[in-house]
């Protein structure tokens, strides 16, 4: 880009530097999805697939708040109860087999279900 680039601290920019319009990531991103033959997903989407994916990886509710912005840690678990739940249930799961050595199999089918759920999170995100 030589001296056309201009420097940002924008996550999205023009092909030169420059801020985006609002709108350009609303006509951009169903393009890329559909340039990579990716499901529909609307872009505010990716905020919510995120949180999935966190949640999926251990975020507490705090954190979690923390970092999507919320002002209270309720908001986030209204929004993402059900995440959360199926998270909690796995992690009692799992040290239930640590603890007796039994339950090896549903820790797997459960885990096996949060995993499916995590991937149509992906393509389904909560509105």
């Amino acid at each position: 880009m030589g001296n056309k680039w201009m420097a940002s601290d924008r996550v999205f920019t023009s092909w030169d530097g420059r801020p985006m319009y609002p709108n350009e990531m609303s006509s951009w991103f169903p393009r890329f999805l559909g340039r990579h033959n990716l499901p529909h997903l609307n872009f505010h989407g990716l905020r919510h697939t995120s949180a999935t994916l966190l949640i999926a990886e251990g975020a507490t509710a705090t954190d979690l708040s923390r970092r999507l912005g919320h002002s209270t840690t309720s908001t986030t678990m209204n929004i993402y109860a059900h995440s959360l739940q199926k998270a909690d249930d796995l992690l009692a799961n799992k040290m239930d087999s640590i603890l007796t050595g039994k339950n090896a199999q549903k820790v797997r089918q459960t885990s096996l279900t949060f995993q499916i759920t995590i991937n149509l999170s992906k393509s389904y995100p909560f509105y």
